[in-house]
């Protein structure tokens, strides 16, 4: 997914706390390795690195809509459940991009795949492929 990196929230010891906008809209998150140029275009990955229990951080939702946002507390993807495997290997798509979280609770053939859902999850994770793009 490309982001805009626009703001330091706190360094970590692994990484640092930002801000950055999408084309899916704007939230916080860790971006792991070293400290990322601020508003620079960068192609990262997602990691949810909680595992998530159905009907508790991922909901089933009305709305044909992708989005990245954040409350108080959590971070909050919406896009197509594309997949579910046995193990819990599972598959969010927001338009072109990916993100992979795993997933428990219920039986994985039962899953609405194909359908929009909601994930809230305490964080996510940034990987930047070493390089911006501008």
């Amino acid at each position: 997914m490309r982001i805009i990196v626009v703001e330091y929230i706190k360094e970590l010891s692994d990484g640092y706390i930002v801000k950055f906008n999408s084309p899916y809209g704007s939230a916080e998150g860790r971006w792991v390795g070293s400290k990322p140029k601020l508003n620079a275009e960068f192609d990262i990955e997602i990691d949810i690195p909680e595992i998530l229990e159905w009907e508790k951080q991922i909901n089933q939702i009305d709305k044909d809509i992708t989005q990245i946002t954040r409350d108080e507390n959590h971070v909050i993807l919406s896009g197509v459940l594309e997949s579910v495997e046995p193990d819990g290997y599972s598959v969010l798509r927001m338009g072109d991009n990916i993100v992979i979280f795993e997933l428990t609770g219920g039986n994985y053939q039962n899953y609405p795949i194909g359908s929009y859902v909601k994930i809230k999850t305490k964080q996510i994770l940034l990987y930047g492929f070493g390089y911006e793009l501008n």
